[in-house]
């Protein structure tokens, strides 16, 4: 099987990457990358696959929803590993801007029912609607 055949290719690439940057600079790395390199090598296959995943996205912030990543067999075990090590915060206080990034429409109308939202509107005058909310911060969670 060639390299790039395998589901996990990109986890290896990572791993391979580190492996160098730890071995050949290692004393140019500051104490919290050498911990997160001692970390990330203590990782499940699970938890260092979704971690790297989540490493090479665009955002900072993700629904649990949309993640699906068939080469990981459990991914509520991986979350919870990753937040236990402050990789990930489960319960990220995140403003209206990354609120709107991170969910869908539907979820949107749900989640802010009481707002006083149209399904009929867009998710950019919904966003305009909920500009007085622009300094309330809060988890996804509540």
């Amino acid at each position: 099987m060639h390299p790039n055949d395998s589901p996990l290719y990109y986890l290896s690439n990572f791993q391979t990457a580190l492996a160098f940057v730890a071995n050949r600079y290692s004393d140019l790395l500051t104490i919290e990358e050498r911990a997160f390199i001692t970390q990330f090598q203590s990782l499940s296959t699970d938890a260092s696959a979704l971690v790297t995943r989540l490493i090479m996205r665009s955002r900072d912030v993700f629904s649990v929803d949309a993640l699906h990543y068939a080469e990981i067999s459990d991914l509520p075990a991986a979350i919870s590993a990753l937040n236990d090590i402050g990789f990930v915060d489960q319960d990220a206080v995140i403003g209206l801007d990354e609120l709107f990034n991170v969910c869908a429409k539907p979820d949107l109308l749900a989640g802010l029912a009481n707002d006083g939202l149209s399904a009929r509107q867009s998710k950019g005058d919904m966003r305009f609607a909920l500009a007085h909310y622009q300094d309330d911060s809060r988890t996804l969670s509540g």
